[in-house]
């Protein structure tokens, strides 16, 4: 489906990547939380089935809502690609803490923050060096790339 609008604008760009990420996040969930499912039952992570299972599928109707709005919208301002940003960091600390004990709080803690800042910096809005996106694949090629891969290219400012 092809959204309406002027295929240079960044709101729809932001559309249409929200759009096919979508389907990556619920597939991503899915595999998270069948890893996570196989791990509670063979005795690694803690047990708790019924709190993980409601997280996985609150994520999953987030995200399957925000693809609606956005593709009835034809658009993605900042506040909806800020609102996935969120509704990921809040799938990523309640996973961990319905799944994992106290002790392994921080790994997931420094995990999240660590996204947040490249995905900040690929899409041109950190707060501290690299700044924007040109910064971060000078400075950091290879995270870049990864950036890149994870997000896709960016529409009108991503040439090579």
């Amino acid at each position: 489906m092809s959204l309406p609008g002027d295929p240079n604008s960044p709101t729809r760009a932001n559309a249409e990547v929200l759009l096919w990420q979508g389907r990556v996040r619920i597939a991503l969930a899915l595999v998270v939380g069948g890893v996570a499912f196989a791990l509670q039952q063979s005795g690694i992570l803690r047990d708790t089935g019924v709190w993980l299972f409601g997280i996985i599928a609150g994520y999953m109707v987030l995200v399957a809502s925000m693809a609606w709005w956005v593709r009835r919208a034809g658009s993605a301002g900042n506040t909806a690609v800020a609102a996935t940003i969120a509704a990921d960091l809040v799938f990523i600390f309640a996973s961990t803490i319905a799944s994992s004990t106290p002790a392994y709080y921080e790994r997931i803690l420094i995990l999240s923050f660590f996204v947040l800042h490249l995905t900040e910096s690929y899409f041109g809005a950190n707060d501290f060096y690299p700044f924007v996106a040109g910064e971060l694949k000078q400075a950091e090629p290879g995270i870049f790339e990864l950036m890149r891969d994870v997000w896709g290219p960016l529409p009108g400012r991503d040439s090579s």
